[in-house]
């Protein structure tokens, strides 16, 4: 295969992964919001972010990058996690670093 073709493959490749790694996380923020009033009670029970992650990840059945989605998520730090504050679009890009980047 000639470099002129191997590069677009290259970023196809890339962007596939990207693509896949964005859905194992949405798939958990779906997972945490179907249970929303277990996973509130969870978070809001837990005394450190450290025994929150532990039990989301026991009792939702997630991963540690979809828990970590999820806690970091702004509205998951307040007693409000609603669907509403959680379905709105990110006010800044997944790149300007924001939490709100997963939500």
């Amino acid at each position: 295969m000639t470099q002129v073709h191997s590069k677009p493959i290259r970023r196809t490749r890339h962007a596939l992964k990207r693509t896949e790694d964005r859905l194992e996380v949405v798939e958990g923020l779906i997972t945490a919001l179907n249970a929303l009033p277990k996973v509130i009670e969870m978070i809001t029970a837990a005394p450190d972010a450290a025994s929150a992650r532990a039990s989301l990840q026991v009792h939702l059945d997630i991963n540690e990058r979809q828990t970590d989605a999820v806690l970091a998520c702004p509205c998951a730090g307040s007693r409000a996690w609603s669907r509403k504050a959680c379905a709105r679009k990110p006010t800044t890009s997944a790149r300007s670093g924001s939490a709100c980047a997963t939500c």
